[in-house]
């Protein structure tokens, strides 16, 4: 899945700026985006938003592997354990945000799938806990694919495959699970950090962080990231599209027309809607810069305040219907099975459909007028 929403990322980010630069060629009316000054839009967003939310997850992620060293130090501890738990799904928030940006490093380095592939590999996970081969981080980092480390390969190992591991269970964890589970946050924590680092930090090479090179799109044609500011807009309204149509039609669609709990995005924490509403909350967050309104939205209400009202409308009520899905307490991973929930999910699944066509105006707007 991870895989299939890079190739969707390449595709709405390649077209639209295909479009852009037609219309800045051919001596037409230029379209609203090319000409308007993204400034202010790109700095918030990359300095109030993105790198404070890598910075939020790097930290979450070494409170991660802090917590999973000190359970693995005391294995007969509830509350060692749970503060574990609580420590994983702490980390899951800044991810899940972040997902209304996955551009740059992100997916340039194949983090992503490294953090965040899912499915789990259950039949795997086990033939390698039963096996000799050195579990490190180095070694998870090297030599084993997205569907066996990250998120949710340490999800599995702290709740266990039926979602209800208890202590006396979790004390009897071989040692061969608790050097996974080390490998796995450790792994989880030099990502993280590698992530943030490349945002914020020069690269040898040009001497500038991503984050820089984004902000000189458009103003120098070595060092920018993008041709454009409009490029670079065009990039935020892309993340917003992919995130928006995974969600939709990607977490929630399939898992609920195949009926199958094995297709659920963290369904061994119970923490499937609480991640879906958080990629839609990413959403809001980066189109408003934060509610500072310096994000995208002070285009979109310059030119089409009726759209912009409604988008603030839509992301609101799209994370109150997933919500609504377990309102009751009702797991995702059983309401899918509950006919009783079908109209819940699919009322979510129509909400976030109409936040993806408000963007898709955002898009024809940037590119066209």
């Amino acid at each position: 899945m991870k895989g299939m929403k890079l190739v969707l990322v390449a595709i709405l980010a390649t077209l639209p700026l295909a479009l852009v630069a037609c219309s800045s060629s051919s001596g037409e009316e230029r379209a609203p985006g090319e000409s308007y000054d993204f400034t202010t839009i790109l700095e918030s967003t990359v300095n109030e938003v993105i790198i404070p939310t890598y910075a939020d997850l790097a930290k979450a992620a070494e409170a991660l592997r802090a917590a999973a060293n000190a359970f693995s130090e005391d294995r007969t501890s509830e509350q060692k354990m749970q503060a574990a738990r609580d420590a994983w799904v702490a980390a899951r928030i800044p991810w899940e945000l972040s997902e209304a940006f996955l551009f740059g490093p992100v997916s340039d380095s194949g983090l992503d799938p490294a953090m965040d592939s899912w499915p789990v590999d259950h039949a795997q996970l086990d033939s390698i806990l039963s096996s000799s081969i050195t579990l490190s981080a180095d070694h998870l980092a090297s030599n084993l694919g997205g569907g066996l480390k990250g998120f949710h390969t340490i999800e599995y190992l702290l709740w266990g495959k039926n979602l209800n591991k208890q202590i006396k269970q979790a004390a009897e964890m071989t040692a061969r699970e608790f050097d996974y589970l080390l490998a796995a946050t450790e792994a989880l924590a030099a990502d993280t950090a590698t992530l943030s680092q490349l945002w914020q930090e020069a690269e040898e090479e040009d001497g500038h962080s991503y984050g820089e090179s984004v902000l000189l799109s458009g103003k120098d044609r070595l060092n920018g990231r993008f041709a454009s500011q409009a490029a670079a807009a065009q990039q935020l309204i892309t993340g917003f599209l992919t995130i928006a149509d995974e969600v939709a039609n990607g977490k929630i669609a399939d898992p609920y027309s195949e009926k199958d709990p094995m297709l659920v995005e963290s369904q061994f924490s119970h923490n499937s809607t609480a991640d879906f509403a958080d990629n839609i909350r990413g959403i809001g967050m980066v189109y408003t810069a934060k509610e500072s309104g310096k994000g995208m939205a002070r285009f979109v209400e310059e030119f089409d305040g009726e759209l912009h009202a409604r988008i603030v409308t839509q992301i609101a009520e799209a994370i109150s219907a997933i919500e609504a899905i377990s309102q009751d307490g009702e797991t995702f991973r059983d309401a899918i099975t509950n006919p009783a929930k079908n109209a819940a999910i699919e009322g979510a699944m129509q909400k976030i459909q109409a936040l993806y066509t408000s963007f898709k105006q955002v898009n024809q707007l940037l590119v066209s007028g």
